[in-house]
């Protein structure tokens, strides 16, 4: 058996390491543009690369390619390559991504809410 203080030690051990993969998460999916993305994603369906650009308002094109490979690497946004002259790329949600887009809505409501309560 542990001890009380053994106890009490791994329980706040457990939370600093929750509290740090929060921050992670939170960092990834909420920093900078990442879910400016998933939310135009989850509207459009399917779009392409300059189609995101023009509604995710003053991303450039590079940070754009970079944050679209990040979030393909993570697994919430796939890509697929149309066999057409020229060569066209399409991003949609994956399934994971839709699920983050759907639970960021309400969390934004209320955002907007609290900016503008009239």
């Amino acid at each position: 058996m542990c001890s009380e203080l053994e106890r009490r030690f791994r329980f706040a051990w457990e939370k600093e390491e929750l509290i740090e993969l929060d921050n992670l998460i939170a960092t990834t999916i909420l920093g900078k543009w990442c879910l400016d993305i998933l939310l135009v994603l989850s509207v459009l369906t399917s779009a392409r690369f300059q189609e995101i650009r023009k509604n995710v308002v003053g991303i450039t094109g590079k940070v754009l390619s970079r944050k679209l490979a990040f979030l393909e690497g993570k697994g919430l946004v796939e890509r697929r390559l149309i066999d057409s002259r020229p060569p066209r790329t399409m991003y949609k949600l994956s399934t994971n991504g839709l699920i983050v887009a759907k639970l960021a809505g309400p969390m934004l409501l209320y955002l907007r809410y609290l900016e503008n309560p009239n």
